[in-house]
């Protein structure tokens, strides 16, 4: 195929040798990505991720990825992408298989025997892998996009014309919320113990149970996690019609922007089709979100299933891999290696091996990776704007938002890098500011349509920041600074 963006990359401009990937997880829901970004992706698109590290300690985990491996792939997709008929094959292949997917969800496992909940399971995990594989072409778009497009455009405008017109699931289902919080301010007889907005809540519940969920805490949400939101709303005194005029006039101002900027631009035709390839690889990698949170509920119901059979505690399992299942129900006892996990590991993915190393083999490649980085006095940070404005606002440090509490409205949210489970708490914050990421990331993506000033690709902001700092983020520079 014609190469219609060089291969040939600065790796000066890179932001950094490696792209961390920071959040709370185990092992056995990173296992089933973690597998699918060499071989089943290489399978469908003829590339991958190169070599690839997960580093599990206390609850989360540190993933690393060459950024220039990730970023000579991501260009390789987009010359393929170039053709309409190359990337609608792509985008139809994925559909059949969310298809696939879901028809697991609803199935009962409890009379299944051993041998057939083996066989349920292998089933769903080969689909599953292939889904992974083929949508993890999302990331390597992104890194691609940024790299192929940031001496062409500001930082401003790169975050413009990569925002999405088509809503996150986020930001469909606070529409969704906010639509019940409307019926109910129209009218005052209408309370949220009435039938109809009872019937609301649980038709809500039905399409949204999975929200919350991670790769660590995953749990099916009841409707009352919902009637409480809306009880929020009600105290704050937010006019839901307001709020939903708002969201709309925002997508359209957005729209307007990019119109403007295409024009303004001495794009070429390739230029432009990058620009709406980002796009819709940025609402792939939604997608992918979404379905990737409801299927943790259904994988969390097969450990729970095995663990029952097995005697094995469910934490335990939490640190087995998606491979050892077939062992474990023909029982295999692995309880002493997946104790050791649980305290650290590492897992490590190439095309030709997929192992755990655990005790000073952790300790040794973790040297190798991240012994260099030193936590120097700073008191200034720069990254990517994400998303402008500026604000003076208290640290808040947060890497598990299930363990968030102490977070208030106004905060500035200082994280790793952020996922689905922070938008309660991103909802609240002044300002965002994240370790890792780029401007297409969930961070960059969800501070625009929340309109709050967002900086990404700090690189240390929750080693250098501590909890009460009073930060000034000046997100129109990408710069954050301690004032006291």
């Amino acid at each position: 195929m014609e190469e219609i963006f060089s291969l040939k990359i600065d790796k000066s401009k890179l932001s950094s040798k490696y792209y961390i990937w920071e959040r709370p997880a185990s092992l056995f829901y990173i296992s089933f990505p973690s597998e699918s970004v060499v071989l089943p992706i290489k399978k469908y698109l003829g590339v991958h991720w190169g070599r690839t590290l997960g580093f599990f300690k206390n609850g989360m985990v540190k993933m690393i990825f060459q950024l220039d491996k990730t970023t000579v792939s991501g260009i390789q997709i987009i010359n393929q992408f170039m053709s309409k008929d190359v990337l609608n094959k792509n985008l139809k292949i994925i559909a059949a298989l969310e298809d696939k997917i879901k028809s697991h969800f609803n199935k009962s496992i409890k009379t299944l025997s051993d041998k057939k909940l083996n066989l349920e399971f292998q089933n769903f995990y080969k689909v599953y892998l292939d889904y992974w594989g083929i949508t993890h072409l999302s990331e390597l778009v992104g890194f691609a996009s940024e790299s192929l497009l940031s001496d062409l455009l500001s930082q401003e405008e790169l975050a413009l014309l990569t925002t999405p017109l088509e809503k996150s699931f986020s930001l469909k289902e606070e529409e969704d919320i906010l639509k019940i919080l409307e019926k109910v301010q129209k009218d005052p007889s209408l309370k949220l113990d009435n039938k109809k907005i009872l019937k609301l809540l649980k038709d809500h519940c039905e399409k949204y149970y999975w929200v919350q969920n991670n790769y660590l805490t995953i749990k099916r949400l009841a409707p009352d996690y919902f009637q409480t939101q809306i009880m929020d709303l009600l105290k704050e005194k937010v006019s839901a019609t307001k709020r939903l005029e708002s969201i709309n006039s925002h997508i359209k101002k957005t729209k307007e922007n990019q119109t403007r900027i295409i024009s303004e631009k001495n794009l070429t035709i390739a230029q432009k089709k990058l620009i709406q390839i980002s796009q819709q690889m940025i609402i792939l990698q939604d997608d992918r979100k979404a379905l990737n949170l409801e299927a943790n509920v259904y994988l969390l119901e097969i450990l729970k299933e095995l663990s029952s059979r097995t005697h094995i505690p469910l934490n335990l399992l939490l640190w087995s891999t998606s491979k050892e299942f077939s062992k474990l129900i023909a029982g295999e006892d692995l309880t002493n290696e997946f104790t050791q996990r649980k305290k650290s590991c590492v897992l490590i993915v190439d095309e030709d091996e997929f192992l755990v190393k655990t005790k000073d083999q952790y300790g040794k490649l973790y040297q190798e990776y991240f012994g260099d980085i030193k936590n120097q006095n700073r008191t200034e940070l720069g990254g990517r704007r994400a998303q402008g404005g500026r604000i003076t606002g208290k640290a808040k440090i947060i890497l598990n938002p299930h363990e968030a509490n102490n977070f208030q409205k106004g905060d500035v949210l200082v994280t790793t890098m952020t996922s689905p489970d922070f938008i309660s708490l991103m909802k609240k914050a002044s300002a965002i500011v994240t370790d890792q990421g780029g401007i297409t990331c969930h961070a960059a993506i969800i501070s625009r349509e929340l309109q709050i000033p967002c900086v990404v690709g700090t690189q240390f902001a929750t080693q250098t920041f501590k909890d009460g700092d009073i930060l000034e983020v000046n997100a129109n520079h990408g710069l954050v600074k301690i004032l006291k």
